[in-house]
């Protein structure tokens, strides 16, 4: 017999120890060592490839959609933490969803 929220989290620990950290390592990698085949890119930066070129709304609007994501998923987790409950987490997605389109709407 164990400890509900304790095996809760070490479930969430492990899944993200198992799957996101791993990826992002790997990414990491990947931009840190540049083109593995010898074919060197532009130096441009941004969506669309150069410095000159970026547009803000494109940026604007990426990082909305990560944030209404984000939202989602930390609403969630912080319900099944929380309470032991996916469902008790719709209540954090509503005010983080709300709190995402205040700040990306009036500030």
């Amino acid at each position: 017999m164990g400890f509900p929220r304790l095996q809760a989290r070490e479930d969430v620990n492990a899944a993200l120890m198992l799957s996101f950290i791993p990826a992002i390592e790997d990414v990491a990698v990947q931009t840190a060592s540049g083109p593995s085949d010898g074919v060197t890119g532009g130096t441009g930066m941004g969506l669309t490839g150069g410095m000159e070129d970026i547009d803000i709304t494109e940026y604007e609007t990426l990082f909305f959609h990560v944030t209404l994501v984000q939202a989602v998923c930390s609403g969630l987790i912080a319900g099944q933490l929380g309470n032991g409950s996916v469902k008790s987490g719709t209540k954090h997605v509503a005010i983080l969803l709300l709190a995402t389109y205040l700040l990306f709407n009036f500030i």
